[in-house]
């Protein structure tokens, strides 16, 4: 009996095990709050981290919108399209965002070699961006390259911002450079002011279309290859024609006005006529796209400080004069101007050439002439082989009858290779600050948006122009260069391209 109770005793005595059991839960569940306390801080840690690596990243991302933007409009502007050293060692940061970017030339090796700045076809630099971004102690590098797109000025072969006229015999045609094929007829031609007028005289003949802000008038004999557009209203005199390349019907061409087609004895319109047309059949378009005020701020000017005036390459020759920076080149007289394979800048008050004297351009030669520039009758500037010559001219740009300018056809020289800038402000539309007098020759691009350009009886013309007023004389012939429509030539661009986009890892 006695046993008996004492098992009793010790199974009836449990009075700790509570204590116990409630030590083990409370240690259980210790353990699983630490445990879940360490996940929630791991996971917290990774939160922040992905957070603030996002952060890094986006701001990186932000220093590069930043700066396409900046060379978009041109508040980093580059001033030296060729240049391996471009804004090298400059940095920026974007507003509330914690970055840091750069933006340079991306220069390439080339064949043997050398650096050299990576380029479009149509000489436009591509831009090499490396952006960082930072949040908390993340950080995230970004880089990308690309390149601005613009139009061309030149989809035209002539432009008259406030008029273009054409008298007796004045004609346009178009040809391609490179030896495209090509039926000729693209020689459009157009104005860009508003109301801004287009007068074909007798026997004008335009291969290719009519585009007037204005009103249109063709007088007798008149002809518009292809199709004729006016925003006010077009006047066809006897026997003109608009659509005359194609004379079968169903026609292709049309004439469509923003006001009345009105037609005399025998004038005919080869396909649609749409008089009263809404809205303006021609498009309204910037007279300046270029801005010429800046183009002469910031690619000429420099040059009046930093040129090749003097030293290797310059114009070291008794037709220069260092003091007054002037060059007059006398009566049968040769020289040559630049380097063969080199680029060249010289600064001049004038530029004057006397009878049967003859320059030769090598290499890329860049030209500001802050005065006068002529050429006075049978001088010639020729081209070597590849040599291309930009002139600024702030003046009057005159070419003498029978003179020639990048017009000797054996050297296989193309419009593109010569490129003329005026800034000169034409008092009205005969004030003309370009006169190219009868016979003479040029193959080039005009852009003078301020200036009004004659061209006289005879003349022969190939590549682009846009002036504020035109005057095409008796028998002008002017034959547009369609591979300019394709060259790119800066202004505001209408938009850009990444070439890549890579994130760089430590």
């Amino acid at each position: 009996m006695k046993r008996v109770k004492r098992y009793k005793d010790i199974i009836g005595n449990q009075k700790g095990v509570a204590l116990v059991t409630g030590l083990l839960m409370l240690v259980l569940l210790t353990a699983m709050g630490l445990a879940l306390t360490n996940t929630s801080m791991v996971e917290s840690w990774l939160s922040f981290n992905y957070r603030t690596s996002k952060q890094a990243f986006y701001a990186a991302e932000a220093g590069i919108q930043d700066a396409i933007s900046r060379i978009v409009s041109e508040t980093i502007y580059d001033n030296a399209k060729t240049s391996t050293t471009w804004n090298s060692g400059n940095s920026y940061s974007s507003t509330n965002f914690t970055n840091s970017f750069s933006i340079t030339h991306w220069v390439v090796k080339d064949a043997s070699g050398n650096n050299v700045v990576a380029a479009t076809s149509d000489g436009n630099p591509y831009y090499k961006i490396t952006s960082e971004g930072t949040s908390g102690t993340a950080k995230r590098t970004v880089e990308a390259v690309f390149y601005l797109e613009y139009n061309s000025v030149f989809e035209k072969a002539l432009v008259g911002c406030d008029g273009v006229k054409f008298s007796s015999n004045g004609k346009t045609s178009s040809y391609s450079s490179t030896g495209n094929p090509t039926d000729g007829k693209n020689g459009d031609i157009g104005t860009v002011n508003n109301n801004a007028n287009i007068e074909l005289n007798s026997n004008a003949d335009i291969k290719g279309d009519v585009n007037a802000t204005g009103n249109l008038t063709m007088n007798s004999n008149a002809v518009v290859q292809k199709n004729a557009y006016a925003n006010g209203n077009i006047t066809m005199d006897s026997n003109a024609e608009i659509g005359a390349a194609d004379k079968t019907s169903p026609y292709s061409y049309e004439a469509k006005a923003g006001g009345n087609i009105t037609k005399a004895g025998n004038a005919t319109v080869y396909g649609t006529e749409s008089p009263n047309t809404s809205p303006s059949p021609v498009p309204a378009e910037p007279c300046d796209p270029l801005n010429v005020d800046n183009v002469f701020s910031n690619d000429a000017a420099p040059i009046q400080t930093t040129n090749n005036n003097v030293g290797a390459g310059g114009l070291n020759t008794p037709f220069y004069n260092d003091g007054a920076k002037t060059y007059n080149i006398s009566s049968n007289n040769t020289d040559t101007i630049g380097v063969a394979g080199q680029s060249k800048d010289y600064y001049l008050t004038s530029f004057s050439m006397d009878s049967n004297a003859v320059v030769t351009v090598q290499g890329d030669v860049t030209m500001y002439v802050n005065g006068n520039f002529s050429m006075n009758s049978n001088t010639q500037i020729i081209f070597g082989s590849g040599a291309k010559l930009t002139i600024y001219v702030t003046g009057t740009f005159t070419l003498d009858s029978n003179t020639d300018i990048n017009n000797n056809i054996a050297g296989g020289q193309t419009p593109s290779n010569l490129t003329i800038y005026s800034n000169n402000q034409s008092l009205s539309n005969s004030d003309y600050k370009i006169n190219l007098k009868s016979n003479s020759g040029f193959r080039g691009t005009i852009y003078a948006p301020k200036t009004a350009i004659e061209v006289n009886s005879n003349a022969s013309i190939y590549g682009a122009m846009r002036g504020r007023y035109v005057d095409m004389k008796s028998n002008g012939d002017f034959k547009y260069d369609e591979e300019l429509g394709k060259i790119e030539n800066g202004g505001t661009p209408e938009g850009y391209k990444l070439l890549y986009w890579q994130e760089k890892y430590n």
